[in-house]
């Protein structure tokens, strides 16, 4: 009896501990798949920090690249005011990839949207960390458009577009009438469901073959507004949407110029203080001339001058 109860105990101690081994390895096994989804997140969210932070680069070289185009419009046309390019909106009416289309920019006051005209700027294509260039949107009012340029363009004229937040419900940049952006540069990021983007045709094509913005942008199905077309009429406000954080459905990233942005540039500007003082001496000289003609105080029966 006491030689099967010593073998029992033996066995049972030899079950003990190969469930104790088992539940050891089974620990261990838990351990690496967290681990592994741990580190695979990680990198997930690290590659995500990559293409954000190198499509915030790029978006940031388009913006110094218009605001460069506003402060030297002066000199490209003498006595112009401080404008921003015209998008590239097809590849049609003998305009090349990445030309602004300076003559066909819609109504004078109608804001448009495109394609980033590099070209015209005088850079390479920009594209955002998806491989996509990038899409660009002129205010009426400050659009460098020909026949259809503002009648005055001046650092006091407001931005025609608003851009909302998502998470929030909330104006992130325009609430107030002088804060409005006179232009965006909006970068797609990979497509979301529906979207289908062609590739760039021939050896000297920069970007997609497509101009609809519906293959590139987003809408934002909770508030309504979609980031694919402007209104197409003059003297109103467009309306734009972007997320803070990662959307699976809305993606677009954007940057804004102000017009206090357009407005330091003229500031800077090497002729600014003579072109003020010139200003000011002809607006005196006007005056004068005007007390000369009417020394009384105006003409006789108070009528106009």
């Amino acid at each position: 009896m006491a030689q099967r109860s010593g073998a029992g105990q033996a066995a049972m101690a030899s079950f003990a501990r190969q469930r104790g081994a088992a539940l050891l390895i089974m620990m261990l096994l838990v351990l690496v798949a967290a681990t592994a989804t741990l580190v695979t997140r990680l990198n997930s969210n690290d590659a995500y920090a990559r293409h954000l932070r190198d499509t915030q680069e790029v978006l940031a070289m388009a913006r110094q690249a218009l605001i460069d185009y506003a402060a030297i419009s002066p000199d490209l046309r003498p006595g112009a005011a401080a404008m921003l390019p015209c998008p590239d909106r097809d590849e049609s009416g003998g305009f090349l990839e990445g030309e602004a289309h300076t003559d066909a920019c819609g109504a004078r006051g109608e804001t448009v949207m495109g394609r980033l005209p590099w070209r015209t700027l005088g850079i390479k294509p920009l594209k955002d960390s998806s491989g996509a260039c990038l899409w660009y949107v002129v205010s009426g009012s400050y659009k460098d458009a020909g026949a259809a340029t503002a009648e005055m363009v001046n650092p006091d004229a407001n931005g025609q577009l608003q851009l909302h937040g998502i998470e929030a419900a909330t104006v992130i940049a325009g609430l107030q009438a002088q804060d409005r952006p006179v232009a965006m540069i909006i970068a797609p990021m990979p497509g979301i469901s529906g979207q289908s983007r062609a590739t760039p045709s021939g050896p000297g094509g920069q970007c997609s073959t497509s101009f609809s913005a519906t293959d590139f942008l987003d809408t934002d199905t909770y508030s309504g507004i979609s980031n694919t077309a402007v209104s197409g009429a003059s003297d109103v406000i467009d309306f734009f949407a972007a997320a803070a954080g990662y959307s699976g459905t809305h993606n677009d990233r954007i940057a804004t110029i102000t017009r206090a942005d357009l407005a330091r540039v003229v500031e800077n500007r090497h002729d600014f203080e003579s072109n003020m003082r010139a200003l000011g001496l002809a607006v005196t000289a006007c005056v004068a001339d005007y007390a000369r003609k009417h020394p009384g105080g105006g003409p006789p029966g108070g009528g106009p001058p």
